[in-house]
Order: C-alpha cells, then sequence, then structure tokens
C-alpha cells in the first residue's frame, strides 16, 4: 500500500503565505470561528453563515442539510477575505473544495476517522511535534511549514495529534 501522504512537486511563496494569514487573521472576530479552532475560506450556497457552516464533521452537515450537501465538493465558492490571495492559488492549483483554516491546540488529538476523500494540508504554524497517525498502518507523519501542499489519503483510518507545546495553523481542503 502506497504512504499515505506526499509532498506536491510546487512550492509556494511561504513569507507570503504567512502575511497574507497574518493579514486576514486579523480581521476575523470570534463569531467566524467554529469552536475557536475552525474558520471557512469556502463556504456553499446552501450556508447560512460563510464562515462556519463547512466547518466540523460533513457527515453532521449531509444530515442536517440532506440533500443540499453530498460530499463535500458544494463548499467551492471562495470567501471574499481570500480573493487574490495565495489562498486562492492554492486551491485552485489543486481542484479544492471546502477550503478552512483549522488550528489544532498544543497538547491535543482528534478521534481517530476517516473523511469522504483525500486531503491537501499546507502548513502555515507547526512544531516538530505534531504528527499525522495512521494506526492501522503504523506510520507516523509530519507536515513541515515549508510552502508545500502535502497530498495526505485521509480515507485511511488516521488521527492528527499535536503533543507540543505550540498550535498547529494549517490550510486544508479536500480533492
Amino acid at each position: 500500500m502506497p504512504h499515505p501522504l506526499k509532498r506536491v512537486d510546487k512550492i509556494y511563496n511561504f513569507p507570503r503565505l504567512l502575511s497574507e494569514w497574518g493579514r486576514i487573521e486579523k480581521t476575523l472576530e470570534s463569531e467566524h470561528w467554529y469552536r475557536r479552532n475552525q474558520t471557512m475560506v469556502q463556504y456553499s450556497e446552501y450556508d447560512d453563515d460563510i464562515w462556519t457552516d463547512g466547518c466540523g464533521s460533513l457527515i453532521r452537515r449531509i444530515r442536517e442539510r440532506q440533500k443540499q450537501i453530498t460530499d463535500g465538493k458544494e463548499y467551492s465558492i471562495l470567501n471574499p477575505l481570500y480573493k487574490g490571495t495565495i489562498f486562492e492559488e492554492i486551491i485552485a492549483d489543486h481542484g479544492g473544495t471546502r477550503a478552512r483554516v483549522l488550528i489544532k491546540r498544543e497538547q491535543s488529538v482528534y478521534s481517530v476517522h476517516t473523511d469522504v476523500s483525500f486531503r491537501c494540508h499546507v502548513a502555515l504554524y507547526t512544531n516538530p511535534d505534531a504528527y499525522f497517525v495512521f494506526p492501522k498502518d503504523q506510520i507516523v507523519c509530519h507536515i513541515p511549514a515549508d510552502g508545500c501542499a502535502y497530498l495526505v489519503d485521509t480515507t485511511r483510518p488516521h488521527t492528527f495529534i499535536n503533543c507540543g507545546r505550540a498550535d498547529r495553523t494549517h490550510l486544508v481542503f479536500q480533492v
């Protein structure tokens, strides 16, 4: 079975990415964050709140919206703050949908789960003790904050663990 994480060849301008994120982050209010750790970069035409409706469990969204949301591809409208930014470029390069910025707080972990499709991750801020774990494959891997996009097979059972003493912030979208 192939490794669940693959670095994409293109390298993005990392200082620009951080600069643009810093500018955007300063404009975000507390109501723009879902559970204080996710905010939408893309939204769907069915959303009432373009900042938080696509956050959290996609399965929950599908149940709530019934047939309007089926697989996350409906989240394809770029949030206005991201127009003309490197975020728009990265998402377009990979045909991404349901893009979000996620913060994994220091010393925290997600439950083991699977996603409906592969995810692309671009780390903005991380620490050396932040890992993807694929327990059935016995694989542990780290995505550095290096301006690269990483394709991750999140259809496999996985979790993300931040064992470090600093938050990890990353752009994630489905492909």
